[in-house]
């Protein structure tokens, strides 16, 4: 598989993230890269990239309960001239 390539003047940054589930252990927590997108000072919206080879450790789609913690990156592909990249979760 090959993972898209950016385009000029664009780059990929990869965000760290650990993610821990706050309710009780009989309830549970979903997450999934869909939930995460990156704003800038452009408005632009950038969605986290979800098809990306060679990369160990990103975080896919999740469910953990109560009490539990799940780590995990994920990739987004964003202009390089934008500052001030905000990382949003949207839930479901």
């Amino acid at each position: 598989m090959f993972n898209i390539e950016s385009e000029e003047g664009e780059e990929y940054i990869l965000v760290e993230l650990h993610i821990e589930c706050v309710k009780s252990s009989d309830d549970k927590c979903s997450i999934s890269q869909f939930n995460f997108k990156m704003i800038g000072n452009a408005g632009v919206q950038y969605d986290a990239e979800w098809f990306v080879s060679g990369v160990s450790g990103l975080l896919g789609s999740e469910d953990f309960y109560g009490g539990s913690e799940v780590s995990g990156s994920l990739p987004f592909i964003v202009k390089q001239s934008d500052a001030n990249l905000i990382f949003v979760y949207e839930p479901f």
